[in-house]
């Protein structure tokens, strides 16, 4: 039986932290909750043919992470968006899962781990080179989605089994870390580079006089053929690619120094000042797990700059989750460190123990100017990693043990909300189809039945609504339109900073004709939008809709002065849409001064239109130029 749960155990960590790894990096990804489900049911499974509990000091790094988990839990009460919350929640599960079961497992199991971990992330970090040669000469995600948290996974990879390597020098450890190392170069992550020199040196800790400049001369060999490796992969990717004409300099590809004065630091601090903010309005208790991207609209600094993540998770951390969720990460943080010091004063710790505190400190580092905490793939490597050096503790003292009875509880507790979370979100795909096909009635009672077992979800009653305001256009019922603005409110009331929702909320209101309400959920439609203009426009039409023509000047001249930093925040292949929607303010600003007669501001937004339209093919295309006097 023994056997059994040390194997099952292992197979856990290797599923676990190598599919979401291979799927986005977990990254909003339902991949996550299959892990999810597998890892609990499988705990419960094995839980319960288990007769014996397991020890945890009551000092120890899980005690602290778990009673953190339980604050993020709790924090769902003062949410003010309950699904992201429970979203977020979910993957600190499966993070926690990982770091418990990694916790447990014994010497053999912790081998196979690192053995097949190792392939398979040094597969991932493979094909992101290859990427690089054949596709792109440009920074490399992999399996990832983004430069940065690839840069933090390579990063952690590389310290652990570099720091294993330097202990036992098999040379499958070093082709392992050679990869991960010219990977980690590729991906451009000026964040990984500084998080790299801050733990390095961390790498020599427990090495003899005698061997240290030994082991610190293979380092700069290894990370000096990284570079070597890398700067032939600049010449011959371009030539592999018939670009020939490009010139490639190391310096620049590796720091872009050309940004590092530019948007990339100017953003990040904006985004710090923000989260900073946002404290302050809510110190104690944060807005709720998950809750930056919505929080960021009471910190915004009227500026070009908006961000779903802090790019700093401590400042992160303290707006969603206020002081005391920052003082248990804390002190999550100083138990592992006082942990791994403790282990590290024994002198009793295998060859890969070093290379877990080297990769924590570079992960603590990077996360301090990075969203990288938030893709699972590269959390759950940290903490499988975690898990592993704080299991070497021969705790003493007061601990407690976990029967085998309450572990199947918790995991089968947690399985029943994965499905839960997982299934309601699903099944509003039925309606959405219904909704496409024209069945609006099935679709409303499909929704309607989701609404009521899955009541968390502002989207679900706003689609709900959606269609209620369907059958009102058919049927010109007043309570058809009355139940579609109740259902908007309760959606609200779900994500109260949702810009979009207000707006709708508004236009419903204006239709039944009760203009102070629509103007109010305008206004506050306007003041979440942060750089958003489409908000401005739904205002400035109301406004003009009641003769307000003044109003609604002031608003879109407020949007004007944004609409730039709207296009630029846009991803390239959208630039030319939104530049085409942004393009309503002037059209309706034309429109606005035409009613007024003030002939001088009609023929500046005349102009206006004709530059737009000679950025824009398809603009003439769509708008008739008599319409403006052309």
């Amino acid at each position: 039986m023994k056997e059994l749960e040390t194997n099952f155990r292992a197979i856990i960590i290797i599923v676990i932290v190598s599919l979401a790894s291979l799927f986005k990096a977990g990254f909003d990804h339902d991949v996550v909750y299959y892990l999810l489900a597998l890892g609990l049911g499988g705990m419960a499974i094995i839980s319960g043919k288990s007769n014996h509990g397991i020890g945890v000091s009551k000092n120890s790094p899980l005690v602290f992470f778990a009673i953190f988990v339980l604050w993020s839990a709790l924090s769902f009460v003062w949410s003010i968006h309950y699904v992201r919350t429970i979203i977020e929640l979910l993957q600190l599960v499966l993070v926690g899962l990982v770091f418990f079961v990694s916790f447990i497992l014994d010497d053999e199991g912790k081998y196979k781990t690192i053995t097949i971990v190792g392939l398979v992330s040094s597969l991932i970090a493979l094909l992101g080179i290859l990427e690089y040669i054949f596709i792109s000469s440009g920074r490399i995600v992999s399996t990832f989605t983004n430069p940065n948290p690839f840069g933090t996974y390579l990063l952690i990879l590389f310290l652990f089994y570099w720091g294993f390597t330097l202990r036992d020098t098999r040379k499958s450890l070093i082709a392992v870390s050679l990869i991960f190392i010219v990977s980690f170069f590729l991906t451009g992550s000026r964040g990984a580079y500084f998080a790299l020199t801050i733990a390095i040196p961390i790498l020599f800790l427990g090495i003899e006089k005698a061997s240290k400049k030994a082991a610190v001369l293979k380092t700069v060999l290894i990370i000096g053929s990284g570079l070597g490796i890398t700067r032939i992969l600049m010449f011959v990717a371009p030539i592999i690619q018939k670009n020939l004409g490009l010139d490639l300099s190391i310096i620049d590809n590796l720091l872009r120094i050309s940004s590092l004065i530019g948007s990339s630091s100017f953003g990040r601090l904006e985004f710090w000042k923000t989260a900073l903010r946002v404290t302050v309005e809510r110190p104690l208790t944060g807005y709720g797990l998950g809750t930056f991207f919505q929080s960021y609209y009471i910190g915004y600094g009227g500026n070009q700059w908006f961000s779903r993540f802090a790019h700093n998770h401590y400042l992160q951390t303290l707006a969603e989750l206020g002081i005391v969720g920052f003082i248990l990460f804390i002190a999550f943080i100083i138990s592992t460190l006082y942990v791994f010091w403790k282990v590290y004063k024994s002198r009793e710790y295998p060859h890969y123990f070093i290379g877990i505190i080297a990769a924590f400190i570079g992960f603590l580092a990077h996360i301090f100017i990075e969203f990288s905490w938030n893709f699972p793939a590269v959390t759950v490597t940290m903490f499988w990693m975690l898990g592993m050096g704080v299991g070497l503790d021969k705790f003493d003292g007061s601990f407690f043990v976990i029967k085998p009875i309450q572990l199947r509880i918790v995991s089968i507790m947690l399985l029943c909300l994965t499905i839960w979370q997982f299934g309601s979100n699903k099944a509003y795909l039925i309606g959405i189809e219904y909704a496409e096909q024209g069945r609006i009635e099935e679709s409303t009672e499909v929704f309607k039945l989701i609404n009521s077992v899955y009541p968390i979800n502002s989207n679900g009653f706003k689609l709900e609504a959606e269609n209620y305001y369907r059958l009102f256009s058919e049927d010109k019922d007043e309570t058809t339109l009355q139940e579609s603005i109740l259902l908007m409110e309760k959606a609200i009331t779900r994500a109260p900073y949702n810009s979009e929702l207000h707006s709708n909320l508004g236009k419903l209101y204006q239709i039944k004709g009760d203009f102070s309400k629509a103007e109010e959920h305008y206004l506050i439609g306007v003041r979440y939008a942060s750089y958003v203009t489409n908000r401005y426009v739904d205002l400035a039409q109301f406004y003009v809709a009641t003769e307000e023509y003044d109003k609604a000047e002031d608003i879109l001249l407020r949007a004007d002065e944004l609409k730039e930093f709207m296009i630029r925040s846009a991803d390239s292949s959208m630039k030319d849409t939104i530049t085409f929607n942004t393009a309503a303010i002037n059209i309706m600003l034309y429109e606005v001064y035409s009613k007024l007669g003030v002939e001088e501001k009609i023929d500046e937004q005349r102009k206006e239109l004709i530059k737009i339209g000679e950025e824009l093919e398809m603009f003439w295309q769509y708008y008739d130029k008599t319409r403006f006097g052309l």
